[in-house]
């Protein structure tokens, strides 16, 4: 109750807090927080898919909301091309979906309530199952205006994530980093000073950690300690509610980024959710999938999450 209190207080986008209704005929939609990365810091989310079938979101089609991101293969592609050494810098933009208004026609649909009182968004919310599609057709936008200004096609960005990607021998990268720079200074865009770094040989790009000069990619060791314990549960158990599997599967999608083949053990563990709706509801561990879950201990006990295949033709996986 604190932490949401605390964000509703510090949170610029919201407009409020109203004793009475501002509008008479607002929607009012749940709120929650889910913590970020750095330790104490929380994500205010507005749950505009809350109640099922009667919300926002279902009001917006999927052909409207649906987004296409840049693969990890696209960067280990740029790395390869820069060669052994190649400098790298990374810039993000701070508090992006914060930047871009809503019309005020949109505000009564953007409504909250918290203890007592009513507050409304008055930019694009999180949560909101179009906000992803609009921002990153603004940063598409700023990729093109940085490839444009300098000449360089060496720039990818995921949502609001940019990376820069320069030959050792050249000042490419720094070229594209201050030009982005330049331009979000001039189009009054702030961009987060904790997250901006380089130009070096060695930086995380969406969560793995690109080595140019020992030419490896690592995947940081609390997610394969996290992968470790997450399997050995599930292995040891009879059944586990959706809830678990989709974790587990969220992490082994983020670890086969740096594992090429790892999908053809985690096919079987994501066909046992199909069917299963509610989060609670139970999958069982067929014979099948502890088979699988045995051959991931087995690997993970050798791995040290350190991949280096620079010179492969094979792609990386997303």
């Amino acid at each position: 109750m604190e932490v949401v209190a605390a964000k509703l207080q510090n949170e610029i986008s919201m407009a409020g807090p109203f004793a009475s209704l501002p509008f008479p005929n607002l929607r009012v939609s749940p709120l929650g927080v889910v913590p970020k990365k750095e330790p104490g810091k929380f994500r205010l989310i507005h749950h505009l898919s809350h109640p099922k079938g009667k919300s926002v979101n279902d009001g917006i089609s999927k052909e409207a909301a649906a987004v296409s991101y840049v693969s990890f293969d696209r960067a280990v592609a740029l790395v390869r091309q820069a060669g052994i050494g190649a400098l790298l810098s990374k810039s993000d933009i701070e508090s992006a979906f914060c930047l871009f208004p809503v019309h005020s026609d949109c505000y009564h649909l953007l409504d909250c309530q918290f203890e007592g009182q009513f507050y409304y968004d008055m930019c694009l919310p999180m949560g909101c199952s179009i906000s992803c599609r609009y921002f990153e057709c603004f940063s598409t936008f700023l990729e093109w205006v940085v490839r444009q200004e300098t000449g360089h096609n060496s720039v990818i960005h995921y949502l609001d994530d940019f990376l820069f990607v320069g030959s050792r021998s050249t000042n490419v990268c720094q070229l594209l980093l201050s030009t982005f720079q330049f331009f979000m200074q001039k189009f009054g865009f702030p961009l987060s000073k904790e997250k901006t770094e380089g130009p070096t040989t060695v930086l995380s790009f969406l969560g793995i950690e690109i080595d140019t000069a020992a030419l490896v990619f690592r995947l940081p060791e609390d997610k394969l300690q996290k992968l470790k314990v997450t399997i050995s549960e599930i292995q040891a158990a009879k059944k586990v509610t959706l809830r678990s599997m989709q974790s587990l599967l969220g992490l082994l999608v983020f670890s086969r980024r740096i594992m090429p083949i790892a999908h053809v053990f985690s096919l079987r563990l994501s066909l046992s959710t199909r069917g299963i709706k509610q989060p609670h509801h139970f999958i069982r561990i067929t014979k099948q999938l502890r088979e699988d879950l045995k051959v991931w201990q087995t690997f993970l006990e050798k791995y040290n999450g350190h991949t280096c295949s620079w010179t492969r033709n094979y792609p990386m996986r997303n």
